[in-house]
């Protein structure tokens, strides 16, 4: 380089290596060439000022690109040609700032403005594109230029401001390509920001309104030709039937009744209305036959002028040589020329031409007596193979006959069927076709058992090979199969389209036919020697066999996470485990306590990844690998200590299994415990817990047993106690008996009397403390229980007082009772609370001397009352009123007013007290007094649920404790039994409604002639009634009930107040199903009242079981289940009518209600009661049960059931036996069988 060039200072704008010169832009036009050696040349001196930006090889020779004055193009004759901007009159800034050259010879130039100029290089024409949004105004989002080529040769651009597009290459534009279906692509508030193509073809875009989005194109592999596009769910749309014709035009049946004629070019020719047709063939003769379904046979022969002349053959029951079955679902032309016809419940029926040229049906019923008619009366399809066997495809599997007789009557059927326990069988029963393939090889597709190989073992004897879900195959409900000019065979099955390669028994599937979002109709498939149509409920689907290839792409493994005890391992968060991403991890050492290990992998296919299966293995701890449950994640639990190797691996985006496997390695760390160290210290603290324990045990033994021999001495003392208290009643009875009886006497002496009542006074005395001590006794063993009844509590108080009368007087006490209010209701149990007043009572006059006072008051406080017994006797200690209550203490002084004590009357006091919830306690200062206050809450909501309680009839002025009849409205009652009770007093209603208010709706009635109408209104599922009420008694009500069909069901309890036995058996020869007299415990009623709905239930589970056997012929098997006359009949009539129409389809509820003399609502609830089902749940219930009942007897095929228990269907009768069984019709009777 010479001196000068050392010194100057060149500014250069662009760089770029071509061969083994680097290309330099530069400014004022000049465009350098340097050397590797080091010497640096001017190349071309451009005519022109501006710079160099870019300099691009094509094949027109080097484009130099500048700024501001367009760009020269110097080709391989050294010849340097202007191209200008000037003809571009859209273009407001010529400036250039890039430019790109793409596939196709494209020159792309980017202008500070919004927009691209494009120049193409084989026409030389030049031109300026912009995008436009919804306005047509120019894109200006400020984005940038970019251009790239995809793996399918397709340009992609996005000019600069907008406007992602693709270019048609052959008419030169730009189209502009966004998923939205809106006609304008790209809109003024959304732009492209970046956009890739993957190593599958998929495009990636990231746009302003749809984030990140992945566009797979599909292929043009597939067709579907839809015959109404306007509305893709019209029946019109839903092919069923499907042939091609002689003249490769293509009929199609679909469900709206029409049967269509299209040419090869799938233009329709014609339509007709023939019916519901399943299948469409063309005789040697260019007769077509149409089977249909419900509507016979139709022979149809085609005219000159296009027609057609139709002649009907159809079932008649009067005719035997006429079609045995109106349903067709396939018509085969053997080798022969025979003519075989496929009925849904006739058989096989073989067509003969009379001589006059009529036809008659050869079948079961004629001439055809060979036919095993009981077991294969639904035929699907008949084919016939390359040894001149017919095969025929049945519901109970399949019949082969040989095409080579010479009358009917000489055919020998030989079925193929599955065996309980045979592997090498066929895999189910329910065959939906036959394909004899061209090499002779026999395939059967079914409906629930997959793909089944048949080869020959002998004479009529065959092995099944399966392929089911297990060897790969995505669905084992294969509807219909077509065989390829390979001898492939391509399976319509419930998952979508499969292709199975026979020779190497290998499954595939392309999954880009899952775009059409359509589901395959049975119909069998057809083609026109190229292509295979199959029909679906979108329309025809076709495809030519030989484009559809298998992938080859073969997935990358990525470990995308991997989690330790629910916390995710990473670089950042923890550092000492994993210091890389997971998918760079080589050797990891994972901590101790490892419960619970996840890794999580991805196949890096971004086609249809939910057909994408994964298998992985952990070497050290698995023997093989383990297939994922649609997922891509491994997980382990409490892996030992050790070195481990996870490998995964996974098929493609068809299912195909590739070489991929990828490893991780880890160790999984010990913890102390698991060291040696660990386990010598183990070894030592074990020796020494041992040591320890046996002291601990010896200390404790010791406490334990004297513990226990404390408790056993208080026991024994206890129970001498009660056993002396029990022995002690008898003669303190023979004491106060014939005392009492003396003191009657008027005849004896004053000093008598007095003597007299002195013994009676103390051996009252004895027999409260002999109660006491029984009292005390039952409450130590939790046996004492409460008895709760409404009682009016100042009058009860004021009976207590009472008893104290004559001893206040004779003792010159005074004692006074003071309360405010006047009336005051509890629920409390008489006979404990009258214990513990009595017992505070006579403790106050036991400790008060004489000529002193005693007081009882009584006070409202808010939620409960509080009863005070004052006195001015010794009163007690501070110290000693904490341990009052305690049993066995008497903390009284000695003294000529303290006579020895129990020590337990208090203490049962408090017990008592506290069974009603309540509290009692002592204030007291030594020398003056004590003051002894019980608090008893109001109402009855703090007694447990369990709480007895003693009810009667109330007066209407008493105050009860029950919720307001708006709060029992409020309850949710939607699903509640409904309770009728009749009964005229109306508290007691109030009140039972509240004790069954949780479980109940309710009517009510004030007398029997209300009642009686409610109860036909209403129809409840229980009744409680009186029996003493006006205008009509509760039997009379009852009487009249029993008498009705509509209510001879309903249970009723009867309530009264009379307990003679007459009454008692009026009531339950009336019908009442319980007779309470009152005054009742509300556990009771209620107890009777679950007693009678547990033996109605008993009764609903014993009808349902037995009420398909016919006259319920085992009825007398379960004594606790009995019914009334009238309603057994009418359980017997419903079994009987059950028992004929078990096998009709048709049966509803309408129907089984015409049978009764009753309205649907009053049978509805009639049933309900009596069997616990809805009429319908019945009619599945008998017909589930019954089919379980065929299937123990192991004598008919699933069909055969399905149609004797009223199924038209036996698609809908094992979905509906397995919803009902929790199992397959298959796998319970396989059950049965093992049992």
């Amino acid at each position: 380089m010479s001196d000068c060039r050392k010194s100057e200072k060149i500014p250069f704008y662009f760089a770029t290596e071509l061969e083994e010169y680097i290309y330099l832009g530069a400014h004022q036009g000049k465009v350098y060439k340097y050397l590797l050696t080091g010497e640096l040349s001017i190349h071309t001196q451009l005519p022109t000022s501006a710079s160099v930006i870019s300099i691009l090889p094509s094949v027109a020779g080097l484009i130099y690109v500048t700024d501001s004055d367009g760009f020269f193009i110097h080709d391989s004759l050294g010849e340097i040609r202007h191209v200008m901007l000037d003809s571009l009159s859209l273009l407001k800034d010529k400036n250039i700032e890039s430019a790109k050259i793409t596939c196709g010879d494209l020159l792309w130039l980017v202008h500070p403005v919004p927009g691209v100029t494009l120049f193409d290089l084989k026409t030389q024409r030049l031109s300026f594109i912009e995008g436009k949004d919804e306005q047509r105004r120019p894109l200006n989002t400020e984005s940038d230029f970019f251009a790239f080529e995809d793996r399918n040769d397709i340009l992609w651009v996005h000019p600069k401001g907008g406007g992602f597009s693709y270019f048609d290459s052959q008419n030169r534009r730009l189209i502009p390509f966004n998923t939205t279906e809106q006609p304008v692509k790209w809109k003024s508030n959304d732009r492209c920001f970046a956009a890739f193509v993957d190593k599958q073809g998929n495009l990636w875009m990231s746009t302003q309104l749809n984030r990140l989005k992945r566009i797979t194109f599909i292929p043009d592999k597939f067709h579907i030709y839809t015959p109404a596009p306007q509305d893709v769910e019209l029946p019109d749309n839903e092919i069923r039937a499907l042939y091609i014709d002689k003249k490769q035009r293509i009929w199609t049946g679909s469900r709206d009744m029409n049967v269509s004629i299209y040419d090869a070019r799938l233009r329709l020719l014609k339509r007709m209305k023939w019916g519901k047709v399943y299948a469409i063939m063309q005789d040697s003769a260019g007769v077509y036959w149409i089977s249909t379904k419900g509507q016979g046979l139709i022979k149809a022969i085609e005219t000159s002028q296009g027609n057609f002349k139709l002649q009907h053959f159809k079932h008649k029951a009067d005719d035997p040589y006429s079609l045995s079955n109106d349903n067709i679902y396939f018509t085969f032309q053997d080798s022969r020329q025979r003519l075989w016809v496929a009925t849904y419940g006739g058989g096989l029926n073989l067509i003969e031409t009379m001589p006059d040229g009529t036809l008659r049906f050869i079948n079961h019923r004629n001439l055809l007596k060979r036919y095993p008619i009981s077991h294969f009366y639904k035929v699907r399809h008949i084919t016939e193979d390359n040894q001149g066997r017919i095969w025929v495809s049945t519901t109970a599997g399949i019949l082969q006959f040989k095409v080579s007789f010479h009358c009917p009557e000489e055919i020998d059927f030989h079925s193929i069927c599955r065996e309980q326990g045979n592997v090498n069988s066929l895999s189910n029963n329910d065959v939906q076709m036959i394909q004899c393939m061209d090499n002779g090889n026999i395939f059967a597709i079914t409906y629930g058992g997959g793909l089944n190989e048949l080869s020959p073992m002998g004479l009529h004897s065959y092995q099944c090979k399966s392929f089911t879900q297990k060897n790969g195959l995505i669905s084992d409900i294969i509807y219909s199969m077509h065989e390829d000019k390979q001898g492939n065979l391509w399976l319509v099955t419930g998952g979508g389209l499969v292709k199975f390669v026979a020779s190497a028994e290998q499954i595939q599937y392309s999954s880009e036919h899952i775009a059409f979002n359509m589901h395959f109709s049975e119909g069998v498939g057809a083609t026109d020697g190229k292509q295979i149509f199959f029909g679906t409920n979108r329309g025809l689907f076709y495809f030519t066999p030989e484009n559809i290839h298998k992938t080859d792409f073969i997935p990358q493994i990525f470990f995308s996470s991997i989690w330790v005890n629910n916390q995710e391992l990473t670089p950042r968060k923890t550092p000492s485990i994993l210091s890389v991403n997971p998918d760079n991890s080589k050797d990891m050492q994972l901590p101790p306590n490892n419960h619970t290990l996840r890794l999580v992998f991805s196949a890096l296919d971004m086609t249809n990844t939910e057909y994408i299966q994964y298998a992985y293995k952990l070497d050290g701890f698995d023997k093989n690998f383990r297939l994922t449950d649609n997922g891509h994640e491994a997980n382990y639990t409490n892996l030992p200590p050790g070195k481990y190797v996870f490998r995964v691996k996974s098929t493609n985006n068809e299912g195909v299994w590739v070489e991929n496997e990828r490893t991780l390695s880890f160790e999984v760390l010990p913890t102390f415990s698991e060291t040696p160290c660990a386990t010598m210290l183990y070894f030592f603290l074990i020796v020494l817990f041992i040591a320890v324990a046996i002291y601990v045990y010896t200390v404790f033994y010791r406490i334990k047993n004297k513990a226990k021999n404390e408790e056993l001495i208080t026991q024994l003392k206890l129970s001498f106690f009660t056993d002396v208290s029990h022995e002690l009643r008898t003669p303190l009875t023979l004491i106060t008996g014939p005392l009492e009886y003396i003191l009657r006497d008027e005849s004896l002496s004053g000093k008598v009397r007095d003597t007299l009542k002195i013994i009676k006074k103390n051996s009252d005395r004895m027999q409260r403390l002999v109660g006491q001590i029984l009292d005390f006794s039952k409450i130590q063993n939790s046996k004492m229980k409460l008895r709760v009844q409404y009682v009016d509590i100042i009058s009860f108080t004021k009976e207590i007082i009472n008893y104290f009368t004559t001893l206040s007087q004779e003792r010159h006490i005074s004692l006074n009772f003071n309360t405010q209010l006047s009336k005051v209701n509890l629920w409390v149990d008489k006979d404990k609370l009258e214990k513990v007043i009595f017992n505070l009572l006579s403790n106050a006059f036991k400790y008060t001397s004489d000529g002193k006072n005693i007081w009882v008051s009584m006070k409202d406080d808010g939620n409960a009352v509080l009863l005070q017994i004052q006195d001015e006797g010794v009163g007690i200690k501070r110290e000693k009123q904490k341990v009052i209550f305690n049993r066995y203490e008497n903390v009284v002084p000695d003294s000529i007013y303290a006579p020895l004590s129990s020590g337990i009357g208090l203490s049962v006091a408090k017990e008592l007290v506290e069974m009603h919830y309540g509290s009692i306690n002592v204030e007291s200062e030594f020398g003056k007094g004590s003051l002894f206050t019980v608090r008893l809450l109001k109402g009855k909501k703090h007694y447990p649920s369990d709480t007895e309680y003693i009810l009667s009839d109330w007066n209407e002025d008493t105050n009860l404790d029950f919720n307001s009849q708006n709060e029992l409205q409020e309850l949710n009652e939607s699903e509640k039994p409904l309770m009728l009770i009749v009964e005229d007093n109306y508290e007691l209603r109030v009140f039972i409604k509240q004790i069954f208010q949780e479980a109940y709706r309710f009517v009510e009635a004030n007398n029997g002639e209300v009642g009686l109408k409610k109860a036909f209104s209403d129809l409840p599922d229980m009744i409680i009634t009186d029996i003493m009420m006006p205008v009509k008694s509760g039997l009379q009500m009852l009487q009249e009930l029993r008498n009705d069909e509509r209510t001879s069901h309903i249970p009723a309890i009867v309530l009264t107040a009379k307990t003679d036995m007459d009454s008692i058996l009026t009531g339950i020869h009336t019908g009442a199903d319980d007779y309470i007299t009152k005054p009742f415990s509300v556990n009771y009623l209620q107890a009777k009242v679950e007693n009678i709905l547990a033996r109605r239930k008993m009764l609903q589970a014993y009808y349902c079981k037995v009420g398909y056997e016919e006259g319920n012929e085992n009825k007398e098997k379960d004594r606790s289940v009995q019914l009334s006359a009238r309603d057994a009949a009418f359980l017997n009539k419903l079994a009987k009518i059950m028992e004929e129409q078990l096998g009709n389809p048709e049966l509803n509820v309408d129907q089984l209600v015409s049978y009764f003399s009753l309205s649907r609502t009053n049978f509805f609830h009639k049933l309900k009661s009596l069997t616990g089902m809805a009429p319908i749940m019945y009619i599945k219930e008998i017909r589930m049960r019954k089919a379980a009942e065929l299937l123990k007897e192991n004598q008919y095929t699933m069909a055969e059931i399905a149609y004797m228990v009223g199924f038209s269907d036996p698609h809908y009768f094992s979905k509906s036996f397995k919803s009902y069984w929790g199992m397959t019709s298959t796998e319970y009777a396989k059950n049965q069988i093992g049992r």
